[in-house]
């Protein structure tokens, strides 16, 4: 890292060196405030080349072992076998052992543990450990002056009726050509600063001392206002912020230092040229307002009577009391040219300043990853009886993730693939192994149920961890599954691709979760894990687990579902064509109580046999494809905002326009419980109308509130207006019910992992216990039921258990 930050350091010198002398010799203030930009930004941007750091220490060992060895030439070598026929140390007698010449002494047992011992790093650890310490006393001394003097902006009060109307006046006048969509406030402040845009807040606001401001005319304060406007309008604030990041992380480089000045003078040359140019008759006036507030605030100083320094990160109208740079400046008002630079010629210096950094980082990280090492992932597919299987295609994912699910974040995830032989073997090289990695493994063959597993049941142990340079063994028993495999195309017998499959065991009362998977790019789809078993008798009932059922959704197409997949002959059952049509479209706004659009809302769309959901854009518009004909119903609940829209609609036309009014709910939850960090409520009839939960079906506790501790609980992501329905094996109606249920399965499952039926909870070895637990769900993704353990420590199941009502 040494040699990145010195690397850097260097070039954004030579930047900040061309900025320097060129201002001095070129008068064109934006383009030298691009390139200063352009230095202060380098110091963060990773190298274009390296100085080498390492090489450093290994001369500064060298020369003094070639020191020690010249002045040691009169001893005589120590030839000794340390370990076996001297108990002294090697080091103690280091001088002796290097009266030898330099080749030999290069081999030596002393040698090797002198270099060893050396401190070689010890000068990059001490500068390490006051770069830190620097750096922490920077930022606490510069947030206590930024807290300081905020505070001091937000207790101030706000310009009078007067001035607003000028700043608005001066901001409509800059907004003809910058289309500035919103201005700051003006704060006045009764202590002795100079005019300033304080760059905390989503819009800075300008800061006056009000003592001064009484004393200027109208269009003395025309001139400054437009001033600060100015400066917001060029984002001179974002500069201060990058400048004070780079303060805190480079406080000891003296670029830093200078490109504070540097800056904020070209920043006041640019904003004059734009006052000159914007008020063009108004240049006496702007010149008396700068003098008048030197005169000011020198008086002030002097008289110390409530003189206040702003915190650095404040951008003054320059600094009024050095008198030399101050009266140059005034100088030169009636020379300003006004050339300033669009934001597009802006765009393009930095682009061509950061672009060859970025193309020689991406080059530096591929150089990176090709010289890492790979590991090797090795082993043999096999039917449960041993029989090998070929040509089964495995799948490596790295890091470990749950592959029952298709869709792995490419991002995030490497994959890789390989295939076994006729022997059912397979040798996997993964490259880019820098360090231990988690890894999870599938294996893929018709007529073979996944590695993984199904989704409601999982799979077997499939997660391995890879070492560089290292083989790991892995081996994989498979059993026999029946497998389906099609196409899927649009009404012109085209493929559709990244349709989601969704396979599932239907029963009258339940629907089982199988497979999640996506067609590719030729809208092909493939599903394994269908055991033939699940349409046998089971044991303890009568008649076969439920039917294969497969239900496909696109956005752009209407949903099919077929079943009974397993009725298909069985030469037929990787050649199924489904055919998707498009449908009709729906699209509009929706519109929040106020009238406003109401952005980023879940909206669905719910028709016999099929559902979609949306998400409104910043603007409240929605939009949805493949609309079967016929009755629907348009479905906008919002628990967490109080917002609600259900209407039923008849979809008789291609393309329908309608607008969706949301009404603000009137909370009927009167009685609320918290637990695990959650706000809970019991389902009754009242709640059900107030947000549609469907409790005619599922009775339970609808969460008001899910909190910021439940990813700790390992049931998925928590939202306002999911109801846990479903405690171990038993349903649940109400808050008590879930809380006594909870504690029971904890302490004892009903149903233990490994007996028959649905395992009720897991013990956990620290005293905690993982409890199943069911609940509903409604989201723009889907809306269903999801089954989780919840996770619970002994001191969480302790806590809950006095919690519970005692037994009527």
């Amino acid at each position: 890292m040494i040699d990145c930050v010195i690397s850097n350091a260097i070039i954004a010198s030579l930047i900040a060196a061309v900025a320097w002398f060129g201002s001095r010799i070129y008068q064109r203030p934006a383009l030298w405030h691009v390139i200063w930009l352009i230095a202060m930004v380098k110091l963060f941007v990773p190298p274009v080349w390296p100085v080498p750091v390492a090489s450093v220490g290994d001369k500064l060992v060298g020369t003094s072992l070639s020191r020690a060895s010249q002045a040691t030439t009169e001893f005589r070598p120590i030839d000794l076998p340390i370990a076996s026929r001297s108990s002294v140390d090697p080091i103690a007698n280091a001088n002796a052992s290097l009266a030898t010449n330099i080749d030999s002494a290069d081999h030596s047992p002393a040698y090797q543990r002198l270099r060893d011992t050396l401190p070689v790093w010890s000068w990059l650890s001490f500068i390490a450990i006051v770069w830190v310490v620097g750096a922490a006393f920077v930022l606490v001394k510069s947030l206590l002056e930024i807290l300081r003097f905020h505070g001091l902006v937000s207790s101030a009060s706000v310009a009078d009726e007067a001035t607003g109307a000028m700043l608005v006046s001066a901001a409509a006048m800059l907004g003809k050509a910058t289309r500035v969509p919103s201005v700051p406030s003006v704060r006045m402040i009764d202590r002795a600063i100079p005019p300033l845009l304080w760059p905390i807040g989503s819009v800075p606001p300008i800061v006056l001392p009000t003592s001064w401001w009484d004393t200027t005319t109208d269009q003395e304060r025309r001139t400054v206002l437009m001033h600060e406007l100015v400066h917001w309008r060029r984002g001179d604030h974002w500069v201060r912020l990058l400048h004070w990041l780079a303060n805190i992380t480079f406080w000891w480089h003296p670029l830093v230092w200078i490109a504070r000045g540097e800056l904020h003078r070209l920043e006041e040359h640019c904003c004059d040229a734009e006052v000159m140019h914007r008020l063009p008759n108004s240049g006496r006036a702007y010149a008396s307002a700068l003098l008048s507030a030197s005169q000011w605030l020198t008086h002030q100083s002097e008289s110390n009577s409530s003189r206040c320094h702003p915190s650095r990160l404040a951008m003054p109208m320059s600094d009024l009391t050095h008198f030399q740079s101050f009266y140059r400046r005034i100088e030169m008002l009636p020379t300003l040219r006004h050339s300033p630079w669009t934001r597009r010629r802006i765009y393009t210096v930095l682009l061509a300043a950061v672009m060859p950094l970025a193309i020689s980082l991406s080059v530096n990280a591929q150089t990176s990853e090709n010289e890492s090492k790979s590991a090797t992932l090795a082993g043999q597919v096999s039917d449960l009886d041993g029989k090998p299987i070929a040509d089964a295609k495995v799948r490596v994912v790295i890091p470990a993730a749950d592959l029952r699910v298709d869709a792995i974040a490419a991002g995030d995830h490497r994959e890789f693939w390989g295939t076994t032989d006729g022997k059912g073997n397979y040798s996997i090289d993964v490259d880019g192994i820098d360090e231990p990695s988690s890894a999870s493994v599938d294996v893929l063959h018709p007529g073979h149920r996944r590695l993984v597993g199904t989704l409601m049941l999982g799979g077997d142990p499939n997660e391995v961890t890879l070492k560089p340079g290292e083989k790991v063994a892995f081996d994989a028993k498979l059993p026999e599954s029946l497998y389906f495999a099609g196409r899927l195309v649009d009404e012109a017998n085209e493929p559709i691709q990244g349709a989601m499959v969704f396979s599932s065991l239907r029963d009258q009362g339940a629907s089982y979760g199988i497979e999640h998977s996506m067609t590719d790019s030729e809208g092909r789809f493939s599903v394994y894990c269908y055991s033939q078993s699940y349409f046998h008798d089971q044991p303890g009932q009568k008649g076969p687990m439920g039917t294969a059922r497969v239900w496909v959704q696109h956005d752009r197409f209407m949903d099919a579902e077929f079943e009974k997949l397993e009725d298909v002959e069985s030469g037929k059952r990787d050649e199924l064509v489904v055919v998707l049509k498009s449908g009709f479209s729906i699209g509009g706004t929706v519109m929040d109580a106020d009238g406003s659009p109401a952005a980023d809302y879940e909206i669905s769309l719910s028709q016999p046999g099929q559902r979609k959901a949306v998400r409104t854009d910043n603007k409240g518009k929605f939009r949805f494809d493949g609309v079967q004909g016929g009755e629907s119903t348009i479905r906008v609940v919002n628990v967490a905002k109080s917002r609600k829209a259900i209407e039923k609609i008849d979809v008789d036309s291609p393309n329908l326009e309608m607008e969706v009014k949301l009404q603000v709910i009137a909370s009927p939850v009167t009685t609320t419980h918290s637990i695990l960090g959650m706000t809970l409520a019991d389902v009754t009839s009242e709640l059900d109308q107030a947000y549609d939960l469907d409790a005619d079906r599922i009775k339970g506790v609808m969460i008001v509130d899910p909190g910021n501790e439940f990813e700790s609980l390992e049931i998925g992501e928590l939202r306002a207006g999911f109801v846990i329905w479903m405690v171990g094996n038993d349903r649940v109606a109400n808050f008590d019910e879930m809380l006594r249920q909870l504690v029971k399965e904890a302490k004892t499952p009903t149903v233990p992992q490994g007996a028959q039926g649905n395992t009720s909870a897991i013990p956990l070895k620290d005293g905690g216990a993982m409890v199943r637990v069911v609940y509903a769900y409604n989201t723009v993704d889907s809306r269903g039921t999801n089954t989780q353990y919840m996770k619970l420590t002994a001191d969480q199941i302790a806590e809950l258990e006095k919690l519970v009502p005692p037994a009527e």
